[in-house]
C-alpha cells in the first residue's frame, strides 16, 4: 500500500467494494465521497476520543478501508444490535417501545429545517433495523453543543439510548484494526463504536470510509430511511468529492485530491465475471 499513490490507493479500494454494493453515498454537504477517518481534533468522528456505540446514518454497508492503525488504541469494536433488540424486549419491552417511536428530535446542524423527528428502531419485513447517530441525537464535546432551540431528549430516550450502549457492551466483539484490512458491516443490524488512540508524529491512525448502498441486496427499508438513502444515494445537485489525507515528515496533515477533471472518474461497478459451468 506503501508504494500506490492516492489515486491508486483509491481505485483499488472502489474496485472491492463494488463487489459488495454498486452505489457510494454522499457522506456530508460538500459532496464528500470517502472519507478520511484522522484525528484533526475538529470533528468527533476524525478526533482521537472514545465514541459510543452507534450505526451510521445513510447506508446499508458501512464499509472501512485501514490504511494505517497508529501506535494505540482505536480498536473497532462491533455489537449485534438484534441481540441488543432480544435483552431489551426481554427484560425492558418499554425502552423498546421508546426507542420504536417517530418522536427522537435529529439535529441537522445548520440546515433547514434545524431538526427532525424519527424513530431509532423498525421492524420492516420480518427485520429489526436499528438506525441511529449519538452525536446527531445528544451532541458531543468535541463537537460543539446540539443547535440551539431545538427540542432535547426526554428522560425515556436518554435512557433508553444508555441502554442500547450499555448492553451492546456486554456483547461487544473487540478486533484489532491492521494496515490493510478492510470491513463490511451490516449497518442496519450492527452497531460499532470505538477506543480511544494515540497518535505520534510519524505513525498515525488512518481509516477510508464509504458509504455503500446495493439495490439488490439491501433490506426493505422503512419510509423514513427510503428518503435519506434517495438523498445520499441518487443525489444530482451536489459534485462529488474525493480526497486523500497524506502525512509530511513532520506529522503535518495535508489534503491531496484523488481525482481531477483530467483523471478518470472511478469505475461505476465490477467487470462482468464468467459464468463458470
Amino acid at each position: 500500500m506503501d508504494a500506490l499513490s492516492p489515486a491508486d490507493t483509491t481505485t483499488a479500494y472502489l474496485g472491492l467494494t463494488s463487489y459488495i454494493a454498486e452505489k457510494r453515498g454522499k457522506q456530508n454537504q460538500q459532496g464528500t465521497m470517502m472519507i478520511n477517518v484522522v484525528n484533526t481534533g475538529e470533528e468527533v468522528e476524525r478526533a482521537n476520543a472514545q465514541i459510543p456505540f452507534h450505526t451510521d446514518l445513510v447506508c446499508d454497508t458501512l464499509s472501512m478501508l485501514t490504511l494505517s492503525s497508529g501506535p494505540v488504541g482505536g480498536s473497532g469494536i462491533l455489537a449485534s444490535a438484534w441481540t441488543v433488540y432480544n435483552e431489551l424486549a426481554e427484560s425492558r419491552p418499554d425502552l423498546v417501545r421508546v426507542l420504536s417511536e417517530p418522536d427522537w428530535p435529529f439535529d441537522t446542524h445548520g440546515r433547514d429545517p434545524p431538526y427532525y423527528k424519527r424513530a431509532l428502531l423498525y421492524y420492516e419485513d420480518g427485520k429489526v433495523i436499528t438506525n441511529y447517530s449519538r452525536r446527531i441525537l445528544c451532541g458531543q464535546p468535541s463537537n460543539g453543543p446540539r443547535t440551539p432551540g431545538i427540542p432535547g431528549l426526554t428522560e425515556a430516550q436518554a435512557e433508553a439510548i444508555d441502554a442500547l450502549h450499555a448492553i451492546g457492551r456486554r456483547h461487544e466483539l473487540k478486533q484489532s484494526m491492521e494496515k490493510g484490512d478492510l470491513r463490511f458491516i451490516n449497518n442496519l443490524a450492527i452497531m460499532h463504536r470505538r477506543d480511544p488512540y494515540g497518535d505520534t508524529t510519524h505513525d498515525h491512525r488512518h481509516l477510508l470510509r464509504l458509504w455503500l448502498h446495493s439495490d439488490s441486496q439491501c433490506w426493505k427499508l422503512p419510509l423514513d430511511l427510503q428518503l435519506a438513502w434517495e438523498r445520499v444515494f441518487n443525489d444530482d445537485e451536489r459534485k462529488e468529492e474525493w480526497h486523500l489525507v497524506q502525512y509530511s515528515s513532520t506529522g503535518e496533515q495535508h489534503v491531496v485530491p484523488v481525482w481531477d477533471d483530467s483523471d478518470p472518474r472511478p469505475p461505476p461497478g465490477p467487470p462482468p465475471v464468467s459464468k463458470c459451468d
